[in-house]
């Protein structure tokens, strides 16, 4: 049975922050929910949703599984090529199905999907307005199509829906064999990375033409349905303003509603819990030596690093490195055992290691800059501030994901302006404290 092979998904993964209730419950969706899907891990950046989503991918039978990273093809405009590309090479690992016959199929549906257009297969099959020529004729200048060409024209675009749609379940029909169990997975990293219109387009073409989301299910029987689930790990927030941008216009668009059509189930990345970030840090710390080399304990380590805005394995460990070295030199572990507020000095350190960016713009920003950016953050709660209105590398500190978060932890009851003046207890001190041994 299906249930007995996924028994040992996540006992024997590394559970790095406490994610292994999470892991089952996304192999739990992954292996039961109805093919083809598509599954969404949302959670910000540094939430571990890459992790989460690994730890299912690694324990998932090899040669059923494929890891797709859309962003090193982010300045393309076809991004469904390289992913069908992905597919082949994966899927080739155990099975041996790379051949002429699966090539050929890959670069049928990779056609058939550039000739139909995001927009427009989102228009007609997505929402199933080929029944509702009245609605389509309505939204055809916001969806930039030729109102002129509404009413007879798209017999053709039907057509190439319907053959990619065919081809795309003959390729997992060879992967999955035999099998009635197998399914594959089909996993999609860092588009929180990639451009807001591409991560729109690649998510509909999936959705509307491979997935078949339309109002009609094409599918005679359980049997002729394609084995395939698509976990995409994203953003919410970016995610639902890319939709905004590019579907504005038409009321039917929402963010929540566009996300509740496309995504046939949806898991958040849980927050980590401190008694287990107390033990990540542990055993890094452990690692590198004596645990005694931090001033406070490493409660106050842990404490300090629980926000989600940290809780990415790979920043909490160069935070902690970071913070080993800097202790590791007498003069400089004295200022920081004089530090009254060590939580917030160790919130600094993981929060600049994160954000570098905003660690040179808190230095060398004007006044105003600071000023901007920090009424803008505050200003989220009540109107939205106008982003494009800000000054460049004040928008560009505003847009980046999780950084509110942080601004909001660290200037809380204060602001960037008066931490930027040195009095032995402000933010400006704990980077003079670390610029002066180069870090």
């Amino acid at each position: 049975m299906l249930e007995d092979r996924y028994v040992a998904l996540g006992e024997d993964t590394d559970d790095l922050l406490g994610q292994k209730p999470a892991v089952r419950m996304l192999g739990d969706v992954c292996r039961g929910v109805r093919a083809p899907a598509c599954v969404a891990v949302y959670g910000s950046w540094g939430s571990g949703k890459t992790n989460l989503l690994h730890n299912v991918y690694d324990a998932w039978p090899a040669g059923q599984r494929v890891w797709f990273d859309p962003w090193a093809y982010a300045d393309r405009e076809d991004v469904v090529t390289p992913l069908l590309s992905q597919m082949v090479r994966d899927l080739d690992e155990v099975s041996g199905f790379r051949s002429p016959e699966t090539i050929a199929l890959a670069k049928g549906v990779a056609k058939s999907v550039l000739s139909i257009g995001g927009r427009v297969a989102m228009a007609f099959a997505g929402l199933g307005l080929l029944n509702d020529p009245n609605m389509l004729r309505a939204l055809a200048p916001v969806l930039g199509l030729n109102t002129e060409a509404v009413g007879g024209h798209f017999d053709p675009l039907e057509d190439d829906v319907e053959k990619a749609r065919d081809d795309f379940a003959k390729l997992i029909a060879l992967a999955t064999g035999d099998d009635p169990d197998a399914r594959v997975l089909i996993c999609l990293d860092d588009l929180d990375r990639c451009l807001p219109e591409s991560v729109v387009a690649l998510i509909e073409a999936i959705k509307v033409v491979l997935c078949a989301g339309g109002t009609v299910d094409p599918w005679p029987d359980d049997e002729s349905r394609p084995a395939v689930v698509f976990a995409f790990a994203l953003d919410r927030q970016i995610v639902g303003e890319a939709i905004r941008k590019k579907y504005g216009a038409a009321s039917l668009y929402t963010g929540e509603n566009y996300l509740e059509k496309v995504f046939d189930f949806s898991l958040e990345v849980p927050p980590v819990p401190e008694q287990d970030l107390h033990a990540f840090c542990t055993n890094e710390l452990t690692k590198l030596g004596d645990l005694q080399r931090f001033p406070g304990g490493l409660g106050e380590v842990s404490h300090a690093l629980k926000s989600p805005v940290f809780a990415n394995p790979r920043v909490i460990k160069r935070a902690l490195s970071r913070a080993w070295l800097l202790l590791g030199d007498d003069e400089s572990k004295g200022r920081v055992e004089a530090i009254v507020d060590k939580p917030r000095f160790y919130q600094w350190l993981a929060g600049t290691e994160r954000f570098r960016t905003f660690r040179h713009f808190f230095r060398t920003a004007s006044l105003d800059e600071l000023r901007a950016l920090d009424h803008a953050v505050k200003a989220v709660a009540t109107p939205n501030p106008q982003a494009s209105e800000l000054p460049g590398a004040v928008r560009a500190l505003f847009e980046t994901p999780g950084y509110l978060e942080l601004h909001t932890m660290l200037f809380e009851g204060t602001t960037p302006e008066a931490e930027r003046r040195p009095d032995g207890s402000r933010l400006r001190d704990f980077d003079d404290l670390m610029r002066r041994v180069g870090l």
